[in-house]
């Protein structure tokens, strides 16, 4: 607020502070949708906000004072830019929570997405795969958008986990 020199009524009210900051620009995924399909697919994406627009549409419902009328609505515009899946990544699920199992990394990355993401190197394989599989309960896929491709001014990558279903696994495995 600083030194006033003269006394005035304060500007702004105080029922707004103290102000929330957002500890992360990724929003937190609270439940993913159900999908009973047979292909493995990824359940989200990336979408960054790009502009609004004005959407002029006529009012075909009856019974609407403006029935026949243009009404002007906004809209957002999202970009969508495209995923580099880098890993998959494995977990279990007990009464503490979820379990990293397993992660797999892409062999042959971009210049860009290597220098900023560090992969962990751990050559050895499961000594049972199928058995370690019959634990697993949620896969998840880890990714990198690159804002820039989608004709965004933002520099920095993003690297973001999303949970893919894998409906198929489970029928192969009997599990």
């Amino acid at each position: 607020m600083g030194h006033r020199r003269h006394s005035q009524p304060r500007r702004g009210s105080l029922a707004y502070l103290p102000r929330g900051r957002a500890k992360s620009m990724e929003a937190r995924i609270r439940t993913w949708p159900e999908d009973n399909s047979d292909e493995p697919k990824l359940l989200a994406h990336a979408g960054f906000k790009a502009g609004c627009v004005q959407i002029v549409s006529i009012d075909d419902r009856e019974k609407t004072p403006n029935h026949g009328k243009q009404l002007v609505s906004l809209g957002t515009v999202i970009v969508t830019p495209p995923v580099l899946i880098i890993g998959v990544r494995g977990y279990s699920k007990d009464h503490n929570g979820l379990h990293a199992e397993f992660d797999f990394y892409a062999d042959d990355l971009p210049k860009h997405i290597s220098r900023l993401f560090k992969l962990k190197t751990k050559k050895n394989p499961p000594e049972n795969p199928i058995k370690s599989l019959k634990n697993i309960k949620e896969i998840y896929a880890i990714i990198a958008v690159t804002p820039r491709n989608a004709g965004l001014e933002q520099k920095n990558h993003m690297f973001l986990r999303l949970q893919l279903r894998v409906a198929i696994l489970k029928n192969n495995l009997n599990l």
